[in-house]
């Protein structure tokens, strides 16, 4: 071995090429993959959103948790800017559900969203197609919507034009 480049000269054997190499290890488990934000969830793959023309979603790593963390401590006008990139980007998210309300003077309904052991909530804006649908839900019923990020405060994230996804009642 060479001292100085630590590059090893010496001739090494001819390995046995019959066998593939072995493919290299991936996560499974979503626990080991990385967080973001004080008190955020393991990411939840969450199935192969539609590619909509002028529709952009966030990175995946990008939650609820992680937004409220990037305006903590924050007044409100550097709160805003420090989530402007992402007002206005679509977001899937997932929880059970703690609220669902009418608004008195339209037709559209808002679900809010607990996350079990989390501060952060998610309120959900769905317009009259899906008005009739998420008026079924209860307490207690989990979901999956997919929304345009609209607010990001102290207590959470507000997403507009909400979609479902899955639910389960």
């Amino acid at each position: 071995m060479n001292h100085k480049t630590g590059i090893n000269n010496k001739p090494q054997p001819k390995s046995d090429t019959s066998y593939p190499a072995p493919l290299p290890l991936t996560l499974t488990k979503t626990e080991e993959q990385p967080q973001h934000g004080n008190d955020a969830p393991p990411i939840i793959p969450f199935p192969i959103l539609p590619k909509i023309e002028g529709r952009f979603y966030v990175p995946q790593d990008v939650t609820p948790q992680f937004l409220r963390s990037l305006i903590e401590g924050q007044t409100s006008v550097h709160a805003d800017k420090r989530v402007e990139i992402y007002i206005g980007k679509w977001m899937p998210v997932e929880g059970i559900v703690t609220e669902v309300t009418r608004y008195p003077k339209s037709k559209n309904v808002l679900v809010i969203l607990g996350i079990p052991f989390r501060k952060t909530g998610i309120v959900l804006d769905f317009d009259e197609r899906w008005a009739e649908q998420v008026c079924l839900f209860r307490q207690g019923n989990s979901l999956s919507a997919v929304g345009q990020i609209s607010r990001v405060y102290t207590g959470g994230v507000m997403l507009d034009r909400c979609e479902l996804i899955s639910s389960q009642t």
